[in-house]
Protein backbone atom coordinates (compact mmCIF):
# COMPACT_ATOMS: atom_id res chain seq x y z
CA UNK A 1 0.00 0.00 0.00
CA UNK A 2 1.59 3.53 -0.88
CA UNK A 3 -0.62 5.94 1.44
CA UNK A 4 2.10 8.66 -0.56
CA UNK A 5 1.81 12.48 0.90
CA UNK A 6 -1.99 11.89 2.36
CA UNK A 7 -2.50 15.62 4.29
CA UNK A 8 -4.09 14.03 7.57
CA UNK A 9 -5.53 17.62 8.47
CA UNK A 10 -6.96 17.95 4.94
CA UNK A 11 -8.02 14.51 3.68
CA UNK A 12 -6.15 15.15 0.76
CA UNK A 13 -3.58 12.77 -1.37
CA UNK A 14 -1.62 15.34 -2.96
CA UNK A 15 -0.27 13.30 -5.30
CA UNK A 16 -3.88 11.83 -6.61
CA UNK A 17 -2.84 8.63 -5.54
CA UNK A 18 -5.31 5.21 -4.24
CA UNK A 19 -4.09 3.74 -1.21
CA UNK A 20 -4.31 0.42 -3.71
CA UNK A 21 -2.52 1.92 -6.55
CA UNK A 22 -3.15 4.14 -9.23
CA UNK A 23 -6.55 4.22 -9.79
CA UNK A 24 -8.93 6.66 -10.62
CA UNK A 25 -12.03 7.95 -8.24
CA UNK A 26 -15.27 6.05 -8.88
CA UNK A 27 -17.45 8.11 -10.90
CA UNK A 28 -20.54 8.83 -9.11
CA UNK A 29 -23.34 6.51 -10.19
CA UNK A 30 -25.90 8.60 -12.60
CA UNK A 31 -29.47 7.38 -12.41
CA UNK A 32 -30.99 6.16 -16.01
CA UNK A 33 -32.70 7.90 -18.49
CA UNK A 34 -35.09 5.08 -19.44
CA UNK A 35 -36.00 1.60 -18.46
CA UNK A 36 -33.36 -1.07 -19.11
CA UNK A 37 -34.59 -3.90 -21.42
CA UNK A 38 -35.25 -6.22 -18.65
CA UNK A 39 -37.47 -3.71 -16.75
CA UNK A 40 -39.43 -3.07 -19.71
CA UNK A 41 -39.65 -7.29 -20.64
CA UNK A 42 -40.92 -7.56 -16.77
CA UNK A 43 -43.22 -4.99 -17.06
CA UNK A 44 -44.80 -6.11 -19.93
CA UNK A 45 -44.76 -9.82 -19.20
CA UNK A 46 -46.25 -9.03 -15.76
CA UNK A 47 -49.05 -6.43 -16.82
CA UNK A 48 -49.99 -8.61 -19.89
CA UNK A 49 -50.39 -12.16 -17.23
CA UNK A 50 -52.36 -10.58 -14.24
CA UNK A 51 -54.57 -7.87 -16.70
CA UNK A 52 -55.56 -11.72 -18.65
CA UNK A 53 -55.77 -13.30 -15.35
CA UNK A 54 -58.43 -10.43 -13.95
CA UNK A 55 -60.53 -10.83 -16.89
CA UNK A 56 -60.54 -14.76 -16.64
CA UNK A 57 -61.74 -14.55 -13.04
CA UNK A 58 -64.12 -11.88 -13.27
CA UNK A 59 -65.58 -14.00 -16.01
CA UNK A 60 -65.85 -17.06 -13.66
CA UNK A 61 -67.56 -14.61 -11.51
CA UNK A 62 -70.23 -14.21 -13.30
CA UNK A 63 -70.46 -17.35 -14.53
CA UNK A 64 -71.27 -18.95 -11.02
CA UNK A 65 -74.09 -16.68 -10.24
CA UNK A 66 -72.92 -15.77 -6.66
CA UNK A 67 -72.68 -12.72 -5.71
CA UNK A 68 -69.82 -13.27 -2.76
CA UNK A 69 -67.84 -14.96 -5.81
CA UNK A 70 -68.64 -11.77 -8.16
CA UNK A 71 -67.82 -9.22 -5.10
CA UNK A 72 -64.77 -11.07 -4.61
CA UNK A 73 -63.24 -11.04 -7.55
CA UNK A 74 -64.59 -8.14 -8.16
CA UNK A 75 -62.77 -6.66 -5.07
CA UNK A 76 -59.51 -8.75 -5.88
CA UNK A 77 -59.36 -7.39 -9.92
CA UNK A 78 -59.67 -3.79 -8.60
CA UNK A 79 -56.73 -3.97 -6.32
CA UNK A 80 -54.66 -5.89 -8.96
CA UNK A 81 -55.69 -2.90 -11.66
CA UNK A 82 -54.64 -0.25 -9.67
CA UNK A 83 -50.80 -1.70 -9.39
CA UNK A 84 -51.26 -2.58 -13.37
CA UNK A 85 -52.49 1.26 -13.87
CA UNK A 86 -49.23 2.70 -12.07
CA UNK A 87 -47.05 -0.32 -14.27
CA UNK A 88 -49.08 0.40 -17.84
CA UNK A 89 -48.52 4.32 -17.14
CA UNK A 90 -44.70 3.80 -16.60
CA UNK A 91 -44.30 2.09 -19.69
CA UNK A 92 -46.79 4.51 -21.34
CA UNK A 93 -44.32 7.41 -20.78
CA UNK A 94 -41.17 5.72 -21.74
CA UNK A 95 -41.78 2.94 -24.72
CA UNK A 96 -45.88 4.11 -26.21
CA UNK A 97 -45.13 1.47 -28.73
CA UNK A 98 -44.74 -1.05 -26.29
CA UNK A 99 -47.07 -0.16 -23.98
CA UNK A 100 -50.02 -1.33 -26.62
CA UNK A 101 -48.99 -4.97 -26.17
CA UNK A 102 -50.59 -5.68 -23.09
CA UNK A 103 -53.78 -4.74 -23.77
CA UNK A 104 -53.57 -6.18 -26.88
CA UNK A 105 -52.65 -9.41 -26.05
CA UNK A 106 -54.85 -9.77 -22.89
CA UNK A 107 -58.06 -9.01 -24.96
CA UNK A 108 -57.34 -11.72 -26.99
CA UNK A 109 -56.55 -14.16 -24.47
CA UNK A 110 -59.26 -13.51 -22.19
CA UNK A 111 -61.57 -13.86 -25.12
CA UNK A 112 -60.02 -17.01 -26.24
CA UNK A 113 -59.81 -18.37 -22.30
CA UNK A 114 -63.37 -18.02 -21.71
CA UNK A 115 -64.24 -19.20 -24.89
CA UNK A 116 -62.72 -22.07 -24.67
CA UNK A 117 -63.84 -22.59 -21.46
CA UNK A 118 -67.42 -22.05 -21.74
CA UNK A 119 -68.59 -21.12 -25.23
CA UNK A 120 -69.15 -18.39 -27.14
CA UNK A 121 -71.71 -15.92 -25.33
CA UNK A 122 -72.69 -12.90 -25.41
CA UNK A 123 -70.97 -11.51 -22.39
CA UNK A 124 -67.48 -12.24 -23.62
CA UNK A 125 -66.50 -9.57 -25.68
CA UNK A 126 -67.77 -6.92 -22.80
CA UNK A 127 -65.94 -9.02 -20.61
CA UNK A 128 -62.68 -8.88 -22.68
CA UNK A 129 -62.41 -5.43 -23.02
CA UNK A 130 -63.35 -4.98 -19.06
CA UNK A 131 -59.41 -6.08 -18.65
CA UNK A 132 -58.76 -2.90 -20.23
CA UNK A 133 -59.63 -1.05 -17.55
CA UNK A 134 -55.76 -0.34 -16.03
CA UNK A 135 -54.56 0.61 -19.12
CA UNK A 136 -57.35 3.23 -19.76
CA UNK A 137 -56.23 4.76 -16.50
CA UNK A 138 -52.84 4.31 -17.04
CA UNK A 139 -53.02 5.76 -20.64
CA UNK A 140 -54.57 8.70 -19.16
CA UNK A 141 -52.26 9.42 -16.44
CA UNK A 142 -49.77 9.45 -18.82
CA UNK A 143 -50.99 11.61 -22.00
CA UNK A 144 -52.27 13.88 -18.90
CA UNK A 145 -48.61 14.31 -17.22
CA UNK A 146 -47.09 14.66 -20.69
CA UNK A 147 -49.45 17.73 -21.92
CA UNK A 148 -48.23 19.69 -18.30
CA UNK A 149 -51.60 18.48 -16.11
CA UNK A 150 -50.87 18.81 -12.29
CA UNK A 151 -50.93 15.37 -10.09
CA UNK A 152 -54.49 16.13 -9.17
CA UNK A 153 -55.42 17.24 -12.36
CA UNK A 154 -54.14 14.09 -13.45
CA UNK A 155 -55.58 11.76 -11.13
CA UNK A 156 -59.31 13.59 -12.27
CA UNK A 157 -58.68 13.12 -15.99
CA UNK A 158 -58.15 9.43 -15.53
CA UNK A 159 -61.45 9.10 -12.63
CA UNK A 160 -63.41 10.76 -15.80
CA UNK A 161 -62.05 8.69 -18.25
CA UNK A 162 -62.45 5.33 -16.61
CA UNK A 163 -66.41 6.10 -15.70
CA UNK A 164 -66.63 7.41 -19.21
CA UNK A 165 -65.48 3.46 -20.35
CA UNK A 166 -67.15 1.75 -17.90
CA UNK A 167 -70.38 3.11 -18.99
CA UNK A 168 -69.14 2.16 -22.55
CA UNK A 169 -68.64 -1.23 -21.72
CA UNK A 170 -72.25 -1.66 -19.76
CA UNK A 171 -73.95 0.07 -23.27
CA UNK A 172 -72.19 -2.37 -25.11
CA UNK A 173 -73.30 -4.89 -23.21
CA UNK A 174 -76.55 -3.95 -23.06
CA UNK A 175 -76.71 -3.40 -27.21
CA UNK A 176 -75.25 -7.11 -27.53
CA UNK A 177 -78.22 -8.52 -24.97
CA UNK A 178 -80.56 -6.08 -27.31
CA UNK A 179 -82.05 -4.26 -24.05
CA UNK A 180 -83.02 -1.26 -24.76
CA UNK A 181 -82.50 2.03 -21.83
CA UNK A 182 -85.93 2.31 -21.70
CA UNK A 183 -87.03 -0.94 -20.86
CA UNK A 184 -84.71 -0.46 -17.46
CA UNK A 185 -86.39 1.26 -14.72
CA UNK A 186 -83.54 2.17 -12.37
CA UNK A 187 -85.59 3.60 -9.54
CA UNK A 188 -86.99 0.30 -9.39
CA UNK A 189 -83.90 -1.33 -10.13
CA UNK A 190 -82.72 0.70 -6.71
CA UNK A 191 -85.90 0.82 -5.01
CA UNK A 192 -86.16 -3.26 -4.97
CA UNK A 193 -82.19 -3.86 -3.98
CA UNK A 194 -83.05 -1.43 -0.76
CA UNK A 195 -85.95 -3.46 0.09
CA UNK A 196 -84.31 -6.81 -0.50
CA UNK A 197 -81.19 -5.35 1.70
CA UNK A 198 -83.32 -4.21 4.11
CA UNK A 199 -85.04 -7.66 4.66
CA UNK A 200 -81.60 -9.68 4.70
CA UNK A 201 -80.47 -6.83 7.84
CA UNK A 202 -83.40 -7.40 9.34
CA UNK A 203 -83.19 -11.18 9.62
CA UNK A 204 -79.40 -11.16 10.44
CA UNK A 205 -80.15 -8.64 13.40
CA UNK A 206 -82.74 -11.09 14.55
CA UNK A 207 -80.64 -13.84 14.20
CA UNK A 208 -78.16 -12.24 16.18
CA UNK A 209 -80.93 -11.09 18.73
CA UNK A 210 -81.52 -14.36 19.37
CA UNK A 211 -77.69 -15.99 19.71
CA UNK A 212 -77.02 -12.90 21.94
CA UNK A 213 -79.98 -12.41 23.55
CA UNK A 214 -79.33 -7.97 22.76
CA UNK A 215 -81.93 -6.14 22.16
CA UNK A 216 -82.40 -4.39 18.45
CA UNK A 217 -86.05 -2.97 18.78
CA UNK A 218 -84.18 0.50 19.21
CA UNK A 219 -81.89 -0.30 16.07
CA UNK A 220 -83.53 1.87 12.95
CA UNK A 221 -82.44 -0.57 10.04
CA UNK A 222 -85.05 1.07 7.01
CA UNK A 223 -82.91 4.54 8.27
CA UNK A 224 -79.37 3.25 8.20
CA UNK A 225 -79.83 1.40 4.72
CA UNK A 226 -81.50 4.38 3.24
CA UNK A 227 -78.84 6.88 4.48
CA UNK A 228 -76.35 4.26 2.51
CA UNK A 229 -78.07 4.12 -1.03
CA UNK A 230 -78.39 7.48 -0.91
CA UNK A 231 -74.60 7.97 -0.66
CA UNK A 232 -74.59 5.83 -3.74
CA UNK A 233 -73.84 8.15 -6.16
CA UNK A 234 -70.66 9.49 -4.15
CA UNK A 235 -69.48 5.83 -3.26
CA UNK A 236 -69.69 5.06 -7.31
CA UNK A 237 -67.67 8.39 -8.04
CA UNK A 238 -64.95 7.58 -5.46
CA UNK A 239 -63.98 3.82 -6.76
CA UNK A 240 -63.59 5.65 -9.89
CA UNK A 241 -61.24 8.45 -7.79
CA UNK A 242 -60.06 5.97 -6.07
CA UNK A 243 -58.81 3.65 -8.84
CA UNK A 244 -57.09 6.59 -10.22
CA UNK A 245 -55.34 8.41 -7.21
CA UNK A 246 -53.66 5.05 -6.46
CA UNK A 247 -52.69 3.94 -10.20
CA UNK A 248 -50.81 7.67 -10.02
CA UNK A 249 -49.49 6.30 -6.66
CA UNK A 250 -48.65 3.18 -8.23
CA UNK A 251 -46.78 4.98 -10.65
CA UNK A 252 -44.35 7.05 -8.58
CA UNK A 253 -43.78 3.61 -6.89
CA UNK A 254 -42.53 2.05 -9.94
CA UNK A 255 -40.43 5.27 -10.72
CA UNK A 256 -38.68 4.72 -7.41
CA UNK A 257 -37.93 0.89 -7.99
CA UNK A 258 -36.47 1.46 -11.09
CA UNK A 259 -34.24 4.61 -10.63
CA UNK A 260 -36.99 6.81 -13.12
CA UNK A 261 -38.56 9.34 -9.65
CA UNK A 262 -35.64 12.43 -10.50
CA UNK A 263 -37.87 12.34 -14.32
CA UNK A 264 -40.76 13.49 -12.43
CA UNK A 265 -41.29 16.96 -11.74
CA UNK A 266 -42.80 18.39 -8.55
CA UNK A 267 -46.02 19.32 -10.10
CA UNK A 268 -46.49 15.11 -10.68
CA UNK A 269 -45.40 14.55 -6.98
CA UNK A 270 -47.56 16.78 -4.89
CA UNK A 271 -51.26 16.76 -4.45
CA UNK A 272 -53.15 19.94 -4.17
CA UNK A 273 -56.68 21.04 -4.75
CA UNK A 274 -58.17 24.18 -5.70
CA UNK A 275 -59.65 26.93 -3.20
CA UNK A 276 -62.80 26.34 -5.06
CA UNK A 277 -62.76 22.39 -4.08
CA UNK A 278 -61.89 23.51 -0.06
CA UNK A 279 -64.88 26.31 0.14
CA UNK A 280 -67.23 23.47 -1.78
CA UNK A 281 -66.30 20.82 0.76
CA UNK A 282 -67.13 23.77 3.68
CA UNK A 283 -69.89 24.68 2.80
CA UNK A 284 -71.36 21.09 1.69
CA UNK A 285 -70.52 20.10 5.28
CA UNK A 286 -72.14 22.84 6.94
CA UNK A 287 -75.43 22.69 5.00
CA UNK A 288 -75.46 19.38 5.56
CA UNK A 289 -75.43 19.70 9.22
CA UNK A 290 -78.12 22.21 8.91
CA UNK A 291 -80.34 19.65 7.03
CA UNK A 292 -79.84 17.18 9.33
CA UNK A 293 -82.70 17.48 11.20
CA UNK A 294 -84.91 16.50 8.07
CA UNK A 295 -84.62 13.57 5.42
CA UNK A 296 -84.81 15.97 2.34
CA UNK A 297 -83.62 15.93 -1.09
CA UNK A 298 -80.79 18.72 -0.11
CA UNK A 299 -78.99 16.65 2.64
CA UNK A 300 -78.72 13.95 0.16
CA UNK A 301 -76.95 16.27 -2.13
CA UNK A 302 -75.12 18.13 -0.01
CA UNK A 303 -73.80 14.77 1.90
CA UNK A 304 -72.53 13.40 -1.35
CA UNK A 305 -70.48 16.53 -2.38
CA UNK A 306 -68.71 16.28 0.95
CA UNK A 307 -68.56 12.59 0.65
CA UNK A 308 -66.99 13.25 -3.08
CA UNK A 309 -64.61 15.96 -1.55
CA UNK A 310 -63.78 14.69 1.64
CA UNK A 311 -60.69 11.90 0.69
CA UNK A 312 -58.83 14.68 -1.29
CA UNK A 313 -58.68 17.33 0.97
CA UNK A 314 -58.00 14.73 3.64
CA UNK A 315 -54.66 13.52 1.42
CA UNK A 316 -53.71 17.02 1.46
CA UNK A 317 -54.34 17.67 5.12
CA UNK A 318 -52.14 14.11 5.81
CA UNK A 319 -49.72 15.94 3.64
CA UNK A 320 -49.75 19.15 5.87
CA UNK A 321 -48.64 17.45 9.14
CA UNK A 322 -46.20 14.88 7.79
CA UNK A 323 -42.46 15.75 7.83
CA UNK A 324 -41.05 17.87 5.53
CA UNK A 325 -37.48 19.33 4.56
CA UNK A 326 -37.42 23.15 3.99
CA UNK A 327 -34.10 24.08 3.69
CA UNK A 328 -31.82 22.44 6.61
CA UNK A 329 -34.85 21.89 8.56
CA UNK A 330 -37.31 19.46 8.86
CA UNK A 331 -41.17 20.07 9.90
CA UNK A 332 -43.97 19.07 11.57
CA UNK A 333 -47.01 19.12 12.89
CA UNK A 334 -46.65 17.44 15.88
CA UNK A 335 -49.50 18.47 17.72
CA UNK A 336 -51.98 17.61 14.87
CA UNK A 337 -50.60 14.78 13.79
CA UNK A 338 -50.35 13.36 17.22
CA UNK A 339 -54.44 14.51 17.37
CA UNK A 340 -54.59 12.63 14.53
CA UNK A 341 -53.30 9.38 15.77
CA UNK A 342 -55.37 9.51 18.75
CA UNK A 343 -58.44 9.69 16.63
CA UNK A 344 -57.75 6.88 14.28
CA UNK A 345 -57.69 4.85 17.25
CA UNK A 346 -61.55 5.44 18.85
CA UNK A 347 -63.09 7.23 15.87
CA UNK A 348 -61.53 6.53 12.65
CA UNK A 349 -64.53 8.67 10.65
CA UNK A 350 -63.64 11.61 13.14
CA UNK A 351 -59.78 11.42 12.51
CA UNK A 352 -60.55 11.69 8.69
CA UNK A 353 -62.84 14.66 8.87
CA UNK A 354 -60.21 16.13 10.95
CA UNK A 355 -57.47 15.82 8.42
CA UNK A 356 -59.73 16.87 5.90
CA UNK A 357 -60.86 19.86 7.80
CA UNK A 358 -56.87 21.12 7.95
CA UNK A 359 -56.45 20.40 4.05
CA UNK A 360 -59.93 23.10 3.99
CA UNK A 361 -57.45 25.27 6.06
CA UNK A 362 -53.88 24.61 4.51
CA UNK A 363 -55.64 25.22 0.68
CA UNK A 364 -57.29 28.00 1.70
CA UNK A 365 -53.98 29.60 3.56
CA UNK A 366 -51.82 28.83 0.35
CA UNK A 367 -54.05 30.65 -1.71
CA UNK A 368 -54.63 33.77 0.52
CA UNK A 369 -50.60 33.84 0.65
CA UNK A 370 -50.48 33.00 -3.28
CA UNK A 371 -52.80 36.06 -3.80
CA UNK A 372 -51.48 38.50 -1.53
CA UNK A 373 -47.76 37.96 -3.48
CA UNK A 374 -49.93 38.89 -6.72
Amino acid sequence: MNFGNFDEKSGENKDNISSFGDFPPHAPKTPPEKLSTAAKAALTVGTTFFMIMCGVWNYLGTVFDDAVVFMGAGMLSMLVYIILGGALALLCLDSPRLALVPPAVSVASVFGICAAVSGLGASLVPNALMSLFPFVGGLIIAVSMKKGAKRSGAILAAALGLAVFCVAVLLLNLFIWDISLRDIDLIAIIDSARESFIEAMELRMGEMAELYGSEISDIDIEGAVNGVFNLLPSMLILTFASAAFFSQLSLLAFCRIFGLYHKLEKKDTEFEVTAVTAIVFALSEVLALVFAARDSVYLAVFNNLSTILLPALAVVGLMSVLPKKEGNMVKVGCFPLMLFVSLVFFATDLAILFLAVLGTVDTLKKNFKSSKKG
